[in-house]
């Protein structure tokens, strides 16, 4: 267990090349509804905006946003205000996105891949250099599994998922074996 602990601690990379532990740099979550996609998924912080994530959420609704994209105004809103909101990256700054939902009331932002088919390739979501700053965390999450999760939705006719975030995979290795099975480690 300790040897396969130790390759989990090196593996992983970003877009840039750049090692990333999948343990000590990643924010874990997990799915408790819909029950089709209950998982725990593996996020990333933003690297040099947002906050960290400090608030331990039992459960919290996870919305994914109307226009997917967060660029602009949600057209949910009202759903978003206390939840963490869930966008598409694509069509402004990842920085954007987290003022948009900062700005609905999410208490964080999850910005899925675009790429729908991506299982593996991390990216390090950077400030865009203006002179704006939020104070909510952004997280990245792999398209796949924010596609998996927003394909649930709508099957299940839901407005939301239900996670809870952060879990300590460190303390609970079992959880970190619950990942999702399109996903790599």
């Amino acid at each position: 267990m300790l040897g396969f602990l130790v390759c989990l601690l090196v593996l992983g990379t970003t877009y840039s090349g750049r090692p990333r532990s999948l343990i000590f740099d990643s924010i874990y979550f997990r799915l408790i509804e819909p029950e089709d996609v209950a998982y725990v998924y593996r996020s990333i912080p933003a690297k040099d905006f947002g906050t960290p994530l400090m608030q331990k959420y039992a459960t919290i609704p996870l919305v994914p946003t109307d226009p997917p994209d967060g660029c602009s105004a949600f057209m949910n809103g009202d759903d978003v205000i206390g939840a963490i909101a869930l966008v598409t990256r694509g069509g402004c700054s990842f920085l954007s996105k987290t003022i948009v939902a900062e700005e609905h009331g999410a208490v964080a932002v999850i910005i899925a891949d675009s790429n729908t088919k991506n299982i593996g390739n991390w990216i390090d979501m950077v400030h865009d250099y203006t002179e704006r700053g939020v104070t909510i965390p952004a997280l990245f999450l792999l398209g796949s599994d924010g596609n998996h999760i927003k394909q649930s939705l709508l099957a299940n006719g839901m407005k939301s998922a239900l996670i809870s975030i952060p879990v300590n995979v460190t303390m609970y290795p079992n959880l970190l074996l619950n990942q999702p099975p399109w996903t790599l480690l």
